[in-house]
């Protein structure tokens, strides 16, 4: 019998369910029952064999009805707020406002509301850099007291990235 995660497998590898289970280290006749729907799937075959190939893990949940596409999109752009770098968010976060399509959240000044709505507040607190240009204040310790901070370009407004 045909299943929609079979399918899904046959293409992405061009491997037969044999070579799958054995690229995956897993037993051919267990891997076929799974996937002919003799028996129950389980979403650990589907991830060894798609780790296996170097598929996405997320698009074989998917086509194997363990995920929705709604769930892998989230979880895809978690991973990558996770992964983007500070000055990479900030940069986001400034093309949406320049654009119009950020949100009031990111637009409108905070009430004490939304402060509390967004969590605990971090242990390490903003500092301001003051002066502009050449007149900026520049402490002989530039570097320890500047280490991984940011701060905006004298001619533009777009954060400019200082990390080493």
């Amino acid at each position: 019998m045909r299943t929609a995660i079979k399918d899904f497998l046959e293409r992405s590898t061009g491997a037969s369910v044999r070579e799958m289970a054995r690229a995956a280290d897993l037993n051919h006749t267990r891997v076929g029952r799974q996937l002919n729907g003799d028996s129950e799937l389980s979403a650990s075959v589907v991830v060894a064999i798609a780790r296996a190939f170097g598929i996405d893990v997320l698009d074989a949940l998917v086509a194997g009805g363990f995920i929705t596409a709604d769930e892998a999109s989230r979880s895809g752009a978690r991973g990558a707020l996770h992964a983007a770098t500070d000055f990479e968010l900030a940069r986001e976060i400034m093309n949406r406002a320049a654009q119009g399509s950020a949100g009031s959240v990111l637009t409108e000044p905070l009430d004490a509301d939304a402060l509390a709505a967004a969590g605990p507040k971090p242990d390490r607190h903003l500092k301001i850099v003051m002066g502009v240009g050449d007149d900026a204040k520049i402490p002989e310790n530039v570097e320890d007291e500047w280490e991984g901070r940011y701060a905006a370009h004298p001619n533009e407004d777009w954060p400019e990235d200082h990390t080493p």
